[in-house]
């Protein structure tokens, strides 16, 4: 389940459309809060949400 959700935010922080903060990405896909979502984005990925976003969407 977590793996699906975490699938998903992914896509959305590749989006160049999809501009809203990492903390209303996180409750949308069920997480307490953007440090939980933090944390398993990280351990699943090895890099931050913000970080995925910045590298995906080249923004330095």
């Amino acid at each position: 389940m977590q793996r699906q959700r975490l699938e998903s935010s992914c896509q959305l922080l590749a989006d160049p459309k999809y501009r809203r903060p990492i903390a209303e990405l996180a409750y949308q896909h069920g997480f307490k809060d953007a440090t939980a979502f933090s944390h398993a984005f990280r351990r699943r990925y090895g890099v931050s949400p913000t970080v995925w976003r910045q590298n995906y969407l080249g923004i330095t």
